[in-house]
């Protein structure tokens, strides 16, 4: 099921005092192991890859579509329904992202290109959510688990592919 959405027009200040409580950096998990990342020690937790989400992380919390869509490779199918804002082309709103989870599935060297391929599992949730990014919500208000696939060249990571982790 679905958790309701809030009207953007009806938020009150009040509603939205709730969302300074909220824990807004990303915790992020590689080997097992979970940190908060809370100095913007990203690359010392998950080197070139933390970095990269934390700048993907950003765009969406500041409804910056120009940036979202630079985390995306060439390579991404722009006719992925899961994500309409993969290319740019929409505008979305500043979202009030926060209990964030980025998990480190695997980083692997490919022996002939020299590319870096990752997965990654991302879930957030959207404090009061209005339904205008993430529509694939919970009745707790979490996002529905995404797998993320990245490629990195040059110190640089892009989001190659997105499908939902249970699908």
């Amino acid at each position: 099921g679905t958790g309701a959405f809030y009207d953007p027009e009806k938020l009150t200040e009040e509603m939205l005092e709730g969302y300074d409580e909220c824990i807004k950096q990303i915790y992020y998990k590689k080997d097992g192991v979970e940190s908060l990342i809370t100095d913007g020690n990203y690359y010392e937790i998950g080197g070139n890859a933390a970095v990269f989400f934390s700048k993907y992380i950003e765009a969406i919390k500041s409804g910056d579509s120009k940036a979202y869509s630079e985390c995306f490779s060439d390579k991404y199918d722009f006719e992925n329904k899961i994500d309409p804002y993969a290319s740019g082309e929409i505008e979305f709103p500043p979202q009030r992202l926060h209990d964030i989870h980025i998990e480190s599935l695997e980083e692997r060297v490919d022996p002939e290109t020299g590319l870096i391929n990752g997965k990654f599992v991302v879930t957030y949730r959207i404090y009061c959510n209005e339904g205008n990014f993430r529509r694939d919500m919970d009745i707790y208000n979490e996002t529905a688990p995404l797998l993320v696939s990245t490629e990195e060249a040059d110190g640089e990571v892009k989001i190659t592919e997105v499908s939902y982790l249970y699908s």
